[in-house]
């Protein structure tokens, strides 16, 4: 939300969660379903987070003249783009 905000997005769409939703979604994904909790893990999911609603704000820019909604699509480009390189926080199991 402090993000959103920052970027001055719609108070309607930040109250109705639109910039949470995705964001929420790659916290879930970058800090505890595919790495190991640790302080390195937090950041990254942290910077992956924020990055999210960024996605967030430019797909809804975007796509709005078009009349297509974001959905999860920012949560789907910023997870690919996080778990791609992330070799330095990866668990051995997945490197």
């Amino acid at each position: 939300m402090l993000t959103a905000t920052v970027l001055q997005a719609e108070h309607a769409n930040i109250n109705n969660g639109m910039y949470a939703f995705s964001a929420v979604l790659t916290a879930i994904a970058l800090g505890s379903t595919f790495n190991k909790l640790s302080w390195r893990v937090l950041i990254y999911t942290l910077i992956g987070v924020i990055f999210t609603v960024f996605v967030q704000g430019a797909l809804n820019t975007l796509l709005t003249p078009v009349g297509i909604p974001t959905l999860t699509m920012p949560f789907v480009l910023a997870s690919w783009l996080f778990l791609v390189p992330n070799k330095d926080v990866m668990p051995a199991h997945r490197q």
